[in-house]
């Protein structure tokens, strides 16, 4: 089995193209990699409004994730 884990993506408004474009190359390097699990571990967004505002954004793109994805959150989920 193949696993791909990442963490602190901290995706923000401010920086909302940028923070896509990490997440697009790590979705293509686990799609490319054939990975079987992708483990989120943490600080995938900035603030709680980050994520208010672009979670559905986020959850478009890991749809195209071809790995099972699990998700543990860190201190800035932890926010609300």
């Amino acid at each position: 089995m193949k696993f791909l884990q990442f963490s602190d993506l901290h995706i923000s408004e401010a920086e909302k193209a940028y923070s896509f474009q990490i997440l697009d190359e790590l979705l293509n390097i686990a799609n490319t990699e054939s990975v079987d699990a992708l483990f989120l571990c943490g600080d995938i967004f900035d603030t709680y409004s980050d994520f208010v505002a672009l979670r559905h954004e986020f959850v478009k793109k890991m749809e195209s994730a071809s790995a099972e994805v699990f998700f543990l959150p860190g201190n800035h989920e932890g926010l609300r």
